[in-house]
């Protein structure tokens, strides 16, 4: 497991919690395909960060302060909604 930064995770943490008053979080649909018979069989709803200067931030990125344990659950769903 990597080392924390959790200076750099609380930065993104801060910046993911006004990402949703900038309108920065887009939700993009992902179908899963069964290529034997060439139908699609269900869909993900993917929700991405595409930030100002960042650019599209990756999940694992901004949940950093979660897996590293700088946020708690509690706060990632209030964050969330």
């Amino acid at each position: 497991m990597k080392q924390c930064n959790r200076k750099k995770a609380h930065h993104i943490n801060n910046a993911l919690e006004l990402s949703v008053s900038r309108d920065e979080l887009m939700l993009l649909y992902q179908p899963r395909v069964n290529l034997t018979t060439m139908t699609t069989e269900c869909v993900e709803a993917l929700v991405r960060w595409r930030h100002p200067t960042w650019g599209i931030v990756m999940p694992e990125s901004s949940a950093s302060g979660f897996y590293c344990g700088c946020m708690r659950p509690h706060e990632l769903r209030q964050t969330a909604s």
